[in-house]
């Protein structure tokens, strides 16, 4: 339910969505850059195009023996992968293909290997990098093989962790899981950190 978990599986150095924007920022797009992968990836998919170099990643973690993830491998892959190529348009939607479809298949994988041990009836997806259209048809289509009910919150609504969060906490304040004084709870704007 929404105020009792069991962590099945996490990420043990980077997030998927920081390997987006770092990967982004290394073939010299602009932060947020997984929009930005999403939509040249989706232009070479559409065209078919296929690269006359080698531009294979790694698949980090996919074959583990546990549901963790790791991205820093793939974002160092991307850093050198990218060095090794003349950076025309046509290279760089075909390289974000190629970083699209080395995170999907990992997250695909992991979530595949989560609904068997689980024997989940249901997959709720959230977070900013839910946003992406790959992501989001491969889950589908994984979801429909396994007879899995997929719930995704509309794309104007996944594109940061935050409402997520901010969901889930209201949901355990309702829900008197949380040990404060919800009488005085609130939020401080300008909070600052001492350097």
């Amino acid at each position: 339910d929404f105020v009792n978990y069991k962590k099945i599986g996490e990420t043990l150095d980077d997030a998927c969505g920081e390997c987006f924007d770092k990967s982004a920022r290394t073939i010299g797009i602009s932060y947020p850059g997984g929009p930005e992968i999403s939509r040249r990836a989706e232009f070479a998919r559409t065209r078919g195009d296929i690269s006359s170099i080698e531009m294979r990643l790694p698949r980090p973690m996919l074959n583990s023996k546990d549901l963790n993830f790791s991205f820093s491998g793939l974002k160092t892959a991307v850093v050198h992968a990218s060095a090794k190529f003349e950076h025309t348009d046509e290279n760089l939607n075909i390289f974000c293909m190629e970083i699209e479809n080395a995170i999907t298949d990992v997250l695909k994988k992991k979530v595949e290997e989560a609904l068997y041990l689980q024997n989940a009836k249901s997959l709720i997806v959230g977070g900013g990098v839910s946003a992406n259209n790959h992501i989001r048809k491969n889950l589908k289509d994984l979801c429909e093989e396994n007879g899995v009910e997929l719930y995704l919150s509309d794309k104007n609504l996944s594109t940061d962790n935050a409402l997520m969060i901010a969901v889930i906490g209201m949901k355990k304040i309702l829900s008197d899981s949380l040990e404060s004084d919800k009488e005085n709870l609130s939020a401080i704007a300008g909070l600052s950190f001492p350097k």
